[in-house]
This record gives C-alpha cells, structure tokens and sequence, in this order.
C-alpha cells in the first residue's frame, strides 16, 4: 500500500466516525493575569450554505476556569469542522481563538491543541430597533456576531452570550466586545420568522462589511414584511408531500436590498408550509434532498415592497438513482470525499435550476437522485478538480434504472514527498512537515510525509520542526515527482520585544513568521515562503520563536509581523546571518497608538453627497499594510476612527471610473473626495502647499544653503527613537540614488536631541549612510511622546512647518515652492516624477484644493 493511499484510508476511517479532540488553555486578562472563574464555550461550526445554513453548535457543557485560568475539555469532533473556543468574564470583552480543521492549508495534524485566550478592556455597542415608522420594536431577538477587523471568521458564541432582547423603547447595548471588532445584527423580531441580517447591504450606511465597536447610536429598521405561503406538491398526482426539509435563502446571484440568514423549514402532513417576515427582494426556495429520493428545481421568488401575501408552488418528483464514480485520472484509483454536483442550468441568470450535490464514499462513489434530462456535472475536492469549471461534463440520464457514470478527475499538483531524518540518518517520527503555503503533516514511523502543495500559491521550500529536540530543517524541491531527504540540523531562535511609544512592553502581541528563500541559478530563480507557527508577548512585551532554521545568506529571510487589538500592526524583516544554536536578538520593535482619525465627504461629479458608497482607509505608518473599513451616510459623510498618525490612503467604492475615487491624505484630515478622482493628494485650506519652503538656516542645524540650490527639496523631520522614523529613514537611504538622479535634495532632520554617539552606533547597527542633521535643544521628558511636550521647537515645526506628525515630509520644486506635504516616503519618486511631467504641478495642485 501506497504512503498516499494509507494517509487517505486513514483519514476517510476516522472521517467516518469523527474526531477525539483535547483542547486545554489558560485565559488571561490584557497584562496577562490569569482569569479565574471565566466560563469557555467549545464551539463546532456547522452548515455549509447549500444543504444547511451556517451556524454553530455548543460540543460539550460551559466550562469555568480555575484560579490559574485554566481550563480541559474533551469532545468528539466531526471531520472537517473548524472549531471555535470562546471565553468570558463580566468586567471584560469576549475572546476566542479558531482551530482550523475545514481548509486543507490552515488545518493542523493534531488531536491536542492549545487554545490561550486573552480577555481584553471590553468596548460596547449600542443602538435602537425600530419599525418603518420609526417607532420601537420591543421584545426583538438582537444577536450580535463579531468578527476582528483583520478579516477574522464570524463568531457564532452560544447564543445568549451574543444575544439581547429589545426594550419597550426597541433598544439594545451590547457591552463585551473587543475593541477592535466590527459586528453584524441577525435580529429577528415578534411575529417574524426571518431572522434579519444588518447591515441589510454589505456596504451600507457607514457600516461597511460590519458595525464598529463603540457605537452609541446605531438604527436599525426593520423592513416591509411578507407572508410566503406555499405547497409541495407531486408532480405527477398534485398530491401535497408532507415533511419534506426546505431551505429559504436570499438570492445571492443579485444584489439584494435586504439580507437575511437562511431559514430551514419542513412541510407538513399537506404539504404547506408558511413563512413569517420576508422582507422584499429576490428569493430562493430549495429542496434539500438529504436522504429522500424526492428532487424539485429551486423556486424563484420575488416580493416586491407593497406586498403582504405571496403564494407558491414547488412541482417535487422522484428523482432517478445516479451513482457517479469518482477516479483519479492518472492512477485510475477510485476517490473518496470528492465533491459531485449536478445541475440543468443553461446559462448564468436561469434561477429556477435543479441541483444536486453529494460527497463520495469509501468506493469513490458518490449516490444521488435527478429527473429524467440533461445536466452537466463538476467534481472538486482535496488536490482534485475536473478541470471543466466553465461547461462541465455532459449527463444523460434516461432512467428509470440506476444510472451509473464514471468521471476522471485529475490531481491539482502532485504530492510532496520524502523522509525526514537526523544527523545520524535515522528516520524522525512526529516530526511537522510545511509544504510551502500548502499543507501540514506529520512524519511516520518510518519519518515519511506526503503533502500537499498550495496550487494558487506555489513555493517550493519544505521546512521541517522537531520542538522535542530543538531540531529543523529546510530543502528546496524542484520536481515533486522527487522523493526528498530532509535532515535535521541545531536549530535558532529569534528573540525580542513589542512596546508601546512610550517603550512600555505590549502584552499578547501576537507575533507572526514567514520563512522566505530564493535560489539562483538556472533558467529562473526558485523561490519559497512558508508560513511558520506564531507566538504571543509575554506580559513585559518579550517573544521567542524557537526552532528555526538557521538563515544562510542574503537570499534568506524572516519576515515578522506584530499585531495587538490595540495598536497598529508593525513589521521586520531579518536576512542576517544566523548561528545554530544560537538566539538571533532582534530590536525592540514599536507599535503605533491607534489614537488618530479621518473624516470627509464624498460627492459626486455635481457636487452632491453621495450615501452609501463603501470606504477604505489604508495606512502603513508602522511598516505593516492596515486598513479600515466604513460607508458614507445618508449624507455622503464618513469617519474612520483608531488610526495611526500619518499618511493614509482613501479608496472609494472599487476601480478607476467616475463611480469611485483614490485620494491620498493624513490623519486628522477632514478630505473632500470627488468620485473620479484617482491618485490624487488631498491638500487642506490651511496647507503650506503653493508656499516657500522655510528657511532651513532658522533651524540652527549649521545648514548650508548650496546644498539645495537649483534642486528639487525633501525635508523629512524624524526621530530615530520612533519606528515610524526609523521605516522613513530607511526608505530614503534605499531610494537616495534615485532621488539623487531625479535631482531632489534630502535634509532629514532629527528633532528631538540625542547622544551623537548613539545616533551613529544605530545607523551603523542599520547600515544607515544618509546624513542625519540634529536640531539644537534641551533633553526631551522620558516616556512622553515628542509631539505631546509643549517644547518651543515642536510649537516652531508646527507653526512655521506644518509638522503634524513623525515623520513629516515637506517636497518642493526647483525653485524651492512646496508641491505636497505630509506625504508618505514611499510616494515620493512618484511625486517627483509628477512634477517632470507636469509643466506647473502648483496650478495642478491648487485646482484639486
């Protein structure tokens, strides 16, 4: 037996019967305390949105921490289920943490897992139900599902964690919530049965893709209702057909004005069914076979606002047996667990379609139940596709006998394969296997994996781990066909610490890892990413990543990311050279306060607000792409909160036509975008743009005016001690020459004073070349932020200098005129190439104003 064909038959044996999962874990508190006597709910998410609406249920009874905050739990699992461990204790927000079993490259190989919860400040929400008249709506079930602003899995807790009932004034408030969560209402109100999904559009009313924590004023209006009355009838008798399972869905082919969760129903004895609430828009009513051999093409329904009663009709008949074997188009061996779907649909906006889908079994044989027609089939799952996505492959079925088909589908991208071992040359068991951004697995007996590989990202580096012995390994393979020789070496470390801008540690910063190779040589150069496990800040903000492979050269790297709830994310790339063995000691790495904010107005082409149009505010001040989401009202007004200060980037709606906009601009601003605008700077009425540039001489830095005569300007005021600064003045030594070839003059200026040996040690410790010139002064207040001290230099840059963050950029033309201010670093070749071709960039500039 094949390792492959074993790792398979495994896996599909205890598919079968499930999984025995040992979850323990310690909650703790934002300095990471533990939290004794919090209750943990072990949550299995459930529902795939075909044969059952998303949801989640409860596994085993609420555990309660001990006084260590910690807590055991066993549960038996279903396959493919990811799993959700959520915790709470009065006083502090929820928290939770996924353990990923559903998507093949996010799964992990174990049946113990470790799920630590950190139980931050909580944030609230809070807001008022209301009918179309305006008037409360009492006694409404409010379920809040939040989802953390990273792009995060929805929540599904049990249910009255998540839950409230309305006031007799409608109102709710939900006071546990993380701080940095966006949430969605699923409120289903008296008499209704529809349970209401808001924000009714994705993207509506300054609620893009989810509310935002801390409101205090959210409306929620519940929409015209509609009774849906229907019947099942036999097609051939018209007698009605009772107890057959239903599934009505918002249409998802169309945008829809209203949203709402797929509501599962049965007929009954007659047939009939009845449904409370639906709200207007374009529906869908499905059989949902599951075990029955009955079979109905999907019912479109359409209620429009004004309606009160609507009838329908579902023609069901007996479906003919279909048995589709399933093999595999290079070895001709029979598949289980792939995926076969079936259906009549003739072109993509036929709505009343019949389709059937069902999983094959151990023989590869998936059984199904369809009329006499034509059909087209599409069979996917694990490393395995039909390769027909777009016509799929042609059925006739004529019946009434079973009917019995055979498909091929071929593998994606072959197996990764090989052995592990150690020095010695002997086989290494338990040992976790990463294939690139594909799967994780783990060795044999006999330390042999097969895995698979990511075929939407491919990477051909394998790493390996043995946490027992501290061991790892990496190797390229260049041809998967290939058995790899894997051998394990002394691994290293990587130490740190994550602190605020006061240099105060952050505890439970999460700490995130991606090992990346090139290989050159050849035709093309071999490139490899693997993403490798993560760690936590302990409560002094420290952080080690253990057993590591060694980087080699200047073609390896580490790439870290550093996040917390409550600041913005951070970056560092390490390509040094490393000891096995030995800890590589990173420097201490700052978070940004998320203590900025942006608002505006979007109007359009006529100068009138524009509602409803999503927006996007992005910023990397702290070297790490962030990014908040939010909508413009019924006034065309928007605002962003827990932004870094600094440069930001405002998209609106999606694309380059009149229908959107891309506007550059800076914390603070309050941005007036007109859609259409793309790749424009937004330049406030009081802006320094169109002026002269200051006279550096002012400055008291011994500056030398011939150092920009006839040249273009970049004056960047930094502190080094800031890592914002610190990602500044590594963008300008990399992009010096070019600035150099383009005629621009660099002053960069450190405002605060510094020990001049301390300064040249870190440029020295950064391969740092630019000249940095120093402004005069006194000390600054230890702990306190630069911009925060009343000091007369700060009060000179603000006024005289327009400096309203670090690092602020001030770029001029070559007669010394200001063009932008507060720009990022990285957009200033950019700008510079915008001024070669635009023979007056002020005139420009003072148009867009």
């Amino acid at each position: 037996m094949t390792l492959e064909l074993a790792v398979l038959l495994t896996g599909l044996a205890v598919g079968q019967l499930g999984d025995r999962l040992h979850i323990t874990g310690q909650v703790q508190d934002a300095q990471l305390d533990s939290v004794g006597g919090a209750e943990v709910a072990v949550m299995e998410l459930t529902g795939d949105g075909y044969a059952a609406p998303k949801s989640a249920k409860l596994l085993d009874a609420i555990q309660t921490t001990d006084q260590e905050g910690r807590f055991a739990v066993d549960v038996w699992v279903e396959p493919k289920r990811d799993i959700l461990v959520v915790a709470r204790k009065v006083g502090l927000a929820l928290g939770w943490e996924y353990i990923y079993r559903e998507h093949p490259f996010m799964a992990q190989p174990y049946t113990r897992f470790t799920a630590n919860i950190v139980l931050r400040p909580p944030g609230g929400i809070a807001g008022r139900l209301v009918d179309s008249e305006g008037h409360g709506v009492r006694d409404a079930d409010i379920q809040v599902v939040p989802q953390i602003r990273n792009g995060g899995k929805a929540v599904y807790a049990p249910h009255d964690w998540l839950s409230k009932r309305t006031d007799a004034q409608g109102r709710f408030v939900f006071d546990q919530l993380p701080v940095d969560a966006t949430v969605t209402f699923f409120v289903k109100a008296s008499g209704r049965d529809i349970a209401c999904i808001f924000p009714p559009e994705q993207f509506q009313g300054n609620a893009c893709e989810g509310y935002r924590v801390d409101w205090e004023d959210v409306e929620l209006e519940l929409p015209p209702a509609a009774v849906l009355r229907g019947r099942v009838l036999d097609k051939t008798t018209g007698q009605g057909i009772g107890r057959l399972r239903l599934m009505l869905s918002t249409d998802q082919s169309r945008s829809s004005e209203w949203r709402f969760r797929p509501l599962e129903l049965f007929s009954d004895e007659e047939g009939a069914f009845e449904v409370q609430g639906l709200p207007p828009g374009l529906h869908t009513l499905q059989l949902v076979s599951g075990r029955t051999d009955w079979v109905a093409k999907h019912v479109p329904i359409e209620i429009r606002k004004q309606e009160k009663i609507v009838d329908v009709t579902m023609q069901a008949e007996k479906g003919i047996p279909l048995e589709v074997l399933v093999r595999d188009r290079t070895t001709g061996r029979a598949l289980p667990e792939i995926t076969v779907h079936v259906d009549d649909r003739k072109h993509d906006e036929q709505r009343d379609i019949l389709m059937q889908r069902a999983e094959t079994d151990a023989r590869g044989i998936a059984k199904l139940h369809v009329p006499r027609g034509q059909y087209k089939m599409h069979a996917w799952g694990g490393n395995y596709h039909d390769g027909f996505r777009e016509q799929g492959i042609p059925l006739t079925v004529t019946g009434p006998q079973t009917t019995p088909v055979e498909i091929t589908v071929a593998p994606q991208l072959p197996l990764v394969r090989g052995n592990v071992v150690d020095a010695q040359g002997q086989p290494a068991e338990n040992v976790r296997v990463m294939v690139g951004l594909g799967q994780t697995v783990l060795t044999d007996q006999q330390g042999r994996f097969a895995a698979r590989q990511n075929p939407l990202y491919p990477s051909n580096l394998v790493m390996v781990q043995e946490a027992e012995r501290d061991l790892a390994g990496a190797t390229f393979f260049y041809n998967a066909l290939r058995e790899l020789r894997v051998v394990l070496q002394p691994s290293s470390s990587i130490r740190g610490r994550v602190t605020d801008d006061m240099g105060r540690g952050i505890a439970g910063a999460k700490v995130s890892l991606q090992l990346g190779r090139i290989r050159r040589g050849g035709r093309r150069d071999i490139h490899g990413v693997v993403h490798l496990p993560g760690t936590r800040t302990d409560a002094q903000g420290y952080y080690e990543l253990k057993t590591l492979v060694a980087l080699e050269g200047v073609a390896d790297h580490y790439r870290l990311t550093y996040e917390s709830a409550e600041f913005g994310s951070s970056g560092h790339v390490l390509d040094d050279r490393m000891i096995p063995g030995q800890a590589a000691v990173l420097p201490d790495v700052q978070l940004m306060s998320l203590d900025a904010h942006l608002s505006g107005v979007v109007l359009d082409l006529n100068n009138h607000p524009v509602p409803c149009k999503p927006v996007f505010v992005g910023s990397d001040a702290g070297g790490f792409p962030d990014s908040r989401a939010t909508s413009t009202d019924e006034r065309g007004q928007f605002r962003v909160d827990r932004l870094p200060a600094g440069p930001v980037t405002v998209q609106v709606d999606f694309g380059q036509g009149n229908d959107a906009a891309y506007v550059y601009a800076h914390s603070g601003d309050h941005v007036t975008i007109r859609l259409g605008q793309h790749f424009t700077n937004f330049v406030p009425q009081d802006s320094l743009v169109g002026g002269p540039l200051p006279d550096l001489r002012a400055l008291e830095i011994g500056f030398d005016a011939r150092r920009i005569r006839n040249k273009k300007v970049l004056v960047v005021f930094v502190d080094y001690a800031q890592r914002a600064s610190q990602i500044a003045i590594s963008q300008l030594q990399r992009f010096s020459r070019q600035l150099g070839d383009q005629n621009v003059a660099v002053v960069c200026i450190q405002v605060a004073p510094v020990d001049e040996d301390e300064l040249r040690q870190w440029k020295r410790q950064n391969k740092i070349s630019l000249p940095i010139d120093v402004l005069p002064g006194h000390g600054v207040q230890a702990g306190i932020p630069l911009l925060q001290q009343s000091s007369g230099i700060m009060s000179t840059l603000r006024q005289q200098w327009g400096v309203r963050s670090l690092p602020w950029a001030i770029l001029t033309d070559e007669h010394q005129q200001i063009v932008a201010t507060g720009v990022n670093i990285g957009r200033v070749l950019m700008l510079v190439q915008e001024q070669s071709r635009d023979p007056s960039p002020l005139q420009s500039l003072r148009r867009r104003r």
